[in-house]
């Protein structure tokens, strides 16, 4: 959702970078001196203002600048920041030399120039977080004249698609900066209050360094000064690399608890994104899976080795009876016949016994609230949960022995997705956890977390993967 709420964006800023009518009015703020009181008493300020007003239900303006090709706000929502050097040349210049050669970026989260509110504050450090989309403006002869940027509310779209990784216990999800700075707000703010990572009046997004204490904090019986020297967590310090990876061993999070996570390094949006949950709460569902899973393949084994023996042992008697006399036969016949009897009543109660376990393994399975599906080395399904049955109206029945390019209710294009992902995660024996769009039966595309997990048989060969996916549709 992040990334196609700033492609939108992005486009939209573009298509104002060059109406007609915008063009003409920063060419005639781009002739005014470039003192703040000849910018801020221009009559053209006017009609600037009323062009972005009489747009605002459109493009959900929280404030915009006009900048000029030497970096000064020309024109802004607000006259207390006209005038000067803009506030994102001065926390982001590398940001706006790319819209003066013609692309249009995302400003991530910067230190607000102005309050946004009307609130009194008495520091700068007060001032909150805020965030931009900036695109060139664009002439009739398609020259870069100057720069539109809009400012958009930080607690908004932004919060409110992170804040959707928010989940079980202690699931979030988060943004950092290229030096391990934190972006986002964070689930555990109030907590970060209580240790004393950030005070009590203190937001934790640009105030805190996702730096890795050494202990878990939340055991600390006195509050906690930040150290400058603490290195940088597993996750921040990919994210300073500019890498993208993962972790389902642990490693401490800023608060000292033992977490795993997936990070993404984007380059367009010059910053990083993670993905964490503590390692206590992710591993308890994991084992239920991991359990059961092993649980099916020992039980398939066992069976069909007893199964040979049994038929070879069978097999060898019956050639040696052929060889003694009618009436030796007919005896051991007889013999044979009530040890086969006897052997078919313990079989049949081992059956019955393998029938409740089976029922048993099933009975947990469809106990976990989830979609949850297994499949065998080919690729084929073996069994689901009652979860997954309901979210696709699906019968398991129906869909043992099938692979997912013979799902009808998935679209060709997804079929095959998921057959090349499910061929690779058996063969390599990898794990893939991920953000998926995924159709459920009420004809709606939901928004998911999606893992799938290879596991290998006895002979350490791959043998199938284990799949599920939480609906995070807000």
């Amino acid at each position: 959702r992040l990334f196609f709420w700033v492609d939108y964006e992005l486009s939209s800023l573009q298509q104002v970078g060059r109406n007609e009518d915008l063009v003409d009015l920063v060419e005639q703020l781009l002739v005014l001196p470039r003192d703040k009181q000849s910018l801020v008493e221009a009559a053209i300020q006017s009609q600037v203002r009323k062009f972005f007003n009489d747009r605002e239900a459109e493009a959900g303006s929280f404030g915009f600048f006009i900048i000029s090709p030497d970096k000064i706000s020309l024109s802004s929502l607000r006259d207390g920041n006209i005038g000067g050097i803009n506030i994102i040349e001065q926390q982001r210049p590398a940001l706006l030399e790319k819209v003066l050669q013609g692309e249009s970026v995302f400003v991530p989260p910067i230190r607000s120039d102005v309050f946004l509110d009307e609130k009194s504050y008495t520091s700068i450090v007060d001032k909150p977080p805020t965030m931009f989309f900036a695109a060139p403006v664009v002439n009739s002869n398609n020259n870069v004249i100057a720069i539109i940027t809009k400012r958009v509310n930080f607690s908004g779209e932004f919060s409110s698609i992170l804040s959707a990784g928010f989940i079980g216990h202690s699931g979030e999800t988060y943004a950092v900066d290229k030096t391990g700075l934190l972006l986002s707000k964070v689930r555990f703010e109030s907590q970060l209050r209580d240790i004393g990572l950030i005070t009590q009046d203190q937001d934790a997004s640009l105030n805190v360094r996702i730096a890795d204490p050494g202990t878990n904090l939340l055991n600390a019986k006195n509050s906690v000064t930040p150290n400058p020297d603490w290195p940088l967590t597993l996750m921040s310090a990919g994210i300073t690399n500019k890498q993208s990876g993962f972790n389902l061993e642990g490693y401490n999070d800023y608060r000292g608890v033992k977490v795993v996570g997936s990070w993404l390094w984007d380059k367009n949006l010059d910053m990083g994104l993670a993905a964490e949950v503590d390692v206590e709460e992710s591993f308890a569902l994991i084992r239920i899976f991991k359990y059961t899973a092993w649980s099916i393949v020992f039980i398939s084994l066992a069976l069909l080795l007893g199964s040979t023996l049994f038929t070879l042992r069978v097999g060898t008697r019956a050639t040696r009876a052929l060889t003694r006399s009618r009436k030796e036969l007919e005896e051991l016949v007889k013999e044979r016949t009530e040890a086969l009897k006897a052997a078919m009543q313990k079989a049949e109660g081992a059956t019955l016994s393998l029938a409740e376990q089976m029922k048993f393994q099933q009975l947990l399975i469809d106990t976990v609230p989830i979609p949850l599906f297994y499949k065998d080395a080919d690729g084929k399904f073996l069994g689901f949960n009652k979860a997954y049955e309901e979210i696709f109206q699906v019968e398991s029945k129906d869909l043992v022995g099938l692979t997912v390019n013979d799902l009808s209710y998935l679209s060709e294009a997804d079929r095959k997705l998921y057959q090349a992902e499910d061929d690779e995660v058996i063969a390599t024996q990898t794990t893939i956890k991920k953000e998926m769009r995924i159709p459920f039966a009420d004809n709606k595309v939901h928004d998911t977390l999606y893992w799938v997990t290879g596991f290998k048989d006895s002979n350490n060969n791959p043998a199938g993967l284990v799949g599920n996916f939480i609906d995070i549709t807000t």
